[in-house]
């Protein structure tokens, strides 16, 4: 059994960093960053893990990341963003079907700790990943939703995820106030 950190939307490595000085077995685990935007590929220093710098999505290929407006700011690959993002500022960037690459790199039996914070495309990433099944290998998950983030974006959504999280007993976790649950 492997231990392995997903950091989905790493940004600039911040949940990471936490994550690597606050547990105690930090460093028995297998670290993955996912962090489409390039802005943010050289701010990982110290932490030692394997850097992709494709966005988590629903398939395998190319899609339209859309940029924030300012230097440190997030961007997105979901159109209807309501603040901080330039649709008119857009790069083409490699993405990943998230749950294929899951089942084909992991065991069911290893112990996961998925972190998303992708700025919406949770709304897409996770209802695939409870279709493929791949959600079946996720132990812990950290993050939020931003539907308040996005025109269009519904409590409906919402519900539906929060429902099919607690089916595979997961909800989303706050890191600081959850740190005890990780092995």
């Amino acid at each position: 059994m492997k231990k392995v950190l997903i950091d989905c939307g790493s940004h600039v490595g911040g949940f990471t960093e936490f994550f690597l000085e606050n547990v105690p077995t930090a460093k028995d685990y297998e670290i993955h960053l996912f962090e489409p935007n390039p802005r943010f590929k050289d701010c990982y220093g110290e932490i030692k893990g394997t850097y992709h710098p494709e966005a988590v999505w629903i398939e395998d290929g190319e899609i339209d990341l859309a940029l924030g407006t300012y230097k440190g700011l997030s961007s997105s690959v979901i159109a209807g963003k309501k603040r901080h993002i330039n649709y008119n500022n857009k790069i083409k960037v490699k993405c990943i079907d998230f749950g294929k690459w899951i089942k084909e790199t992991f065991n069911k039996d290893d112990y996961i700790v998925l972190k998303m914070n992708m700025e919406g495309a949770e709304y897409e990433v996770l209802p695939k990943m409870f279709e493929d099944g791949s959600i079946e290998y996720i132990d812990l998950l950290f993050g939020e939703l931003h539907k308040e983030k996005f025109t269009g974006r519904t409590h409906r959504e919402d519900v539906f995820i929060m429902k099919n999280l607690r089916k595979h007993n997961l909800s989303f976790l706050r890191m600081k106030k959850h740190i005890g649950l990780i092995k």
